[in-house]
């Protein structure tokens, strides 16, 4: 089983800096994540992804 979460809203800002250096963002604490989890077994069963949307 594997969870992660993505961010609908997430723009990256624009930045001109060096090859080697790694950009920083910033993401909005008023954004909403999205939870996408997966499953599979050694025997390689798998179920389809699981995706938990905000409640209202």
């Amino acid at each position: 089983m594997h969870e992660t979460g993505i961010t609908p809203e997430h723009r990256p800002p624009n930045i001109i800096a060096p090859v080697r250096v790694k950009a920083q963002t910033i993401t909005s604490p008023r954004s909403t994540t999205t939870t996408i989890i997966g499953c599979a077994n050694a025997i390689g069963n798998v179920l389809p992804p699981f995706f938990i949307f905000k409640g209202k």
